[in-house]
């Protein structure tokens, strides 16, 4: 159920690029980890059973790993002014919905992206800086 959750975000996120600080490859990492056990981030049902557990104390959480770097996770079109005090009202037909290639589709080579999201976001990124105002 968190993956299909997770798409429904993605889908908001095409249909609003400047309403979201976080990129497509933020999503892909949450998921990607979400079965790595490489972070105790989704170990357990609740904060009690965490606690209990001494969690903090015998694992890493993903949120250190992803602020350890957190420009990777940023979105370039990403807008405060834009999204500031207003509701975004996705639409939910059919025509507006995509599949998902950077997740779905990425292990099959004929569909993936020849460039990856991150470094792709980052080219878009400083090619925005260096325009002339």
């Amino acid at each position: 159920m968190f993956l299909q959750w997770i798409d429904a975000v993605y889908q908001v996120t095409l249909q609003f690029p400047y309403a979201f600080e976080f990129n497509e490859y933020f999503l892909i990492t949450v998921l990607d980890h979400l079965y790595s056990c490489l972070f105790g981030t989704f170990l357990y049902n609740t904060e009690r059973e965490r606690v209990t557990n001494d969690l903090k104390k015998r694992t890493v959480s993903l949120w250190s790993m992803i602020n350890s770097d957190p420009d990777v996770y940023m979105n370039p079109f990403y807008s405060f002014e834009a999204g500031q005090n207003k509701i975004i009202f996705p639409s939910p037909a059919i025509r507006h919905l995509k599949i998902w290639k950077g997740y779905f589709c990425r292990w099959n080579p004929r569909m993936r992206l020849q460039v990856s999201s991150p470094q792709m976001f980052l080219e878009i990124t400083s090619n925005l800086t260096s325009l002339p105002i």
